[in-house]
């Protein structure tokens, strides 16, 4: 009975397996095998080894040696690996045809900006369970985007709401707040934009600025809504924020009213505003390899390497484990 139990579980990982490799057509090339194969064990439908029939079988029917799937595993130089990017999704009303629901969604330039970077773009909407226990979520991912969005509510910082504090959904909240916490824990690398700059100070104890115009007295990084605002920034040297942006200083599009207030624990200003303002626009945990949150949308500049230094750092740490 347990052999003939053991004997299902093989089939249904093989049939996974399988699956993987003719969603459409079958692999047409040895790299296109080699990359399917990679993205199988990633994504947890079979485990990296040789222990289990259903892999050695698949494996073998398509030539694949055990050495070749440590390289998919692994990855190398010409056939990178393949890292999955969770991109965490904001609770908006939309409407589109017919249709006037709300909707868990991530504006298409964040995915892109993840594919162009050569991983796979992940859509995590808010949920409470995974709030609760995020480990599950957290361990089929490599790195985590905090996107941008409404406002935060305020009571995730124990501070009372602003007039102009929007749209906040707390739901959404505790649920990114849960993931970073734990993506933190795990030296897992974090990625903050706009208002996920906001939450990663956030998730290390800080606090929110809830209206910057009343300080600033202009509403220049959010002049118009809808449409971004391009401004220069200045980036500490040697500091992650740099490393990322390729330059200490840096034209960026920004959309906001809200900044960094406190700062969390451990949280240090790398970035700023390159005006009379000295806005905050990059913040970073040191002691994490990549935990970095910058005010600005890299995701609407094609030309920005933000996104795919988060991408090269869950390289590197997945291929260290």
């Amino acid at each position: 009975m347990a052999s003939g139990r053991r004997y299902s579980r093989a089939m249904e990982r093989g049939a996974a397996f399988e699956a993987v490799f003719t969603p459409v057509a079958p692999p047409s090339t040895f790299e296109e095998t080699v990359e399917r194969l990679g993205t199988a064990i990633r994504l947890g439908i079979l485990p990296a080894g040789s222990r289990l029939p259903a892999e050695r079988d698949f494996a073998d029917r398509l030539s694949i040696s055990r050495s070749t799937r440590v390289r998919a595993l692994r990855g190398s130089d010409s056939n990178p690996m393949t890292v999955v990017v969770g991109i965490c999704a904001a609770i908006e009303q939309a409407r589109w045809g017919a249709w006037d629901e709300t909707v868990a969604l991530v504006p298409r330039s964040y995915a892109s900006a993840v594919q162009k970077a050569g991983a796979l773009a992940f859509v995590l909407p808010p949920d409470d369970a995974a709030a609760e226990a995020p480990e599950e979520l957290l361990d089929r991912i490599d790195a985590l985007i905090l996107a941008g969005g409404s406002d935060v509510d305020p009571g995730s910082y124990g501070a009372r709401p602003h007039g102009e504090t929007k749209g906040a959904r707390p739901e959404r909240d505790r649920f990114e707040l849960a993931l970073a916490h734990g993506a933190l824990q795990r030296g897992m690398p974090v990625l903050g934009i706009c208002r996920g700059m906001q939450m990663l100070n956030v998730a290390a104890g800080g606090t929110i600025e809830q209206h910057l115009p009343e300080r600033l007295g202009h509403s220049d990084h959010r002049h118009t809504p809808g449409t971004f605002s391009d401004h220069e920034v200045v980036l500490a040297p040697d500091s992650l924020a740099a490393q990322a942006t390729g330059e200490q200083r840096a034209s960026v599009k920004s959309h906001h009213h809200q900044g960094a207030g406190e700062l969390g624990e451990g949280v240090e200003v790398t970035g700023w505003s390159d005006d009379e303002d000295r806005v905050v626009e990059a913040i970073e945990l040191p002691r994490c390899d990549y935990a970095l949150g910058v005010l600005w949308h890299p995701e609407e500049d094609e030309r920005s390497r933000v996104v795919a230094s988060l991408v090269q750092a869950a390289r590197e740490r997945a291929a260290a484990r």
